[in-house]
């Protein structure tokens, strides 16, 4: 089918994820398994493991195309997801409609969408959307439910919350939040290492919003102290009530909020009723 709406993208990308386990046999994708993953060797991609690769891993396109991945970075689960992520950069070059769409239609925030998309796909890999949605039949939408499927997926935490926030029904923006250093000149996430006259900042570090929702949250955005995420956050707890979506403009809508404290992390759902007076094209950003 063409693709047409945004809807329409994100499910040629998770057909496009079926198609690769369809292809191998299976219903969920084993975790990263070194240079010979059998999803590499399927998709005729070369992995190249090297300690301190940027961000943990990254694609190179070309005519041999290939992963690079730090092994040792962090935990499984966050290497998993790096993996499928990247692979997700490889599924999306091949399909030229698809790449095409998310360019025309996102011409002066191309990299972040691309990014956005590689984070679905990597949640489609490690947690099934129709999981999720068969969850979120039985028991309703909560991010009180990430808990749950943590001890049953081996999919990282915001990966997890990432396929929460695709499979919603409802209009909302699922934002992740954790403590970061940050510059003090232009606020950007300082890669490592602390400066010795700074505090670790409160930020938001992944967001991902729901099919019906057109608009995106933006990233390594501060919340202020006097944020629910921040009472959540000190307090180690979850709350609901409401809250403003945090965006680096500063913008106030306030809607209502579900956030829980998890393992280190703060995952917030902002769930929308009625949007505000803004123009609605593809990719339209709040921040």
């Amino acid at each position: 089918m063409p693709i047409v709406t945004e809807r329409d993208a994100q499910e040629r990308l998770r057909s496009l994820v079926q198609q690769c386990k369809t292809r191998l046999g299976i219903d969920r994708m084993p975790s990263y398994e070194g240079p010979n993953h059998p999803l590499a060797l399927l998709l005729n991609i070369e992995i190249r493991e090297q300690q301190g690769v940027l961000h943990g891993g990254n694609y190179i396109p070309g005519e041999l195309p290939y992963i690079t991945i730090d092994p040792y970075v962090s935990s499984p689960e966050r290497l998993n997801f790096t993996f499928f992520h990247e692979v997700t950069h490889h599924l999306l070059r091949g399909d030229g409609e698809l790449y095409g769409f998310l360019d025309d239609h996102a011409p002066t925030k191309f990299g972040r969408v691309l990014e956005d998309y590689c984070n679905i796909g990597a949640a489609e890999f490690l947690i099934p959307y129709a999981d999720v949605k068969a969850i979120f039949r039985s028991k309703g939408f909560s991010m009180g439910l990430l808990p749950e499927l943590d001890a049953s997926y081996p999919a990282s935490r915001p990966a997890i919350a990432i396929q929460m926030a695709q499979c919603a029904q409802h209009q909302c923006v699922v934002i992740i939040c954790e403590q970061k250093m940050l510059s003090q000149q232009d606020g950007t996430l300082i890669p490592g290492g602390f400066v010795a006259d700074q505090n670790p900042s409160l930020v938001a570090t992944y967001s991902s919003s729901s099919p019906s929702f057109q608009y995106r949250s933006g990233i390594n955005v501060r919340i202020p102290p006097d944020h629910i995420i921040s009472s959540v956050y000190t307090q180690k707890t979850c709350l609901r009530g409401k809250a403003a979506i945090p965006v680096h403009s500063g913008r106030q809508w306030i809607v209502d909020c579900d956030a829980i404290y998890y393992v280190g992390k703060v995952y917030a759902a902002f769930n929308v009723t009625s949007p505000p007076s803004l123009d609605q094209p593809a990719f339209n950003f709040l921040d």
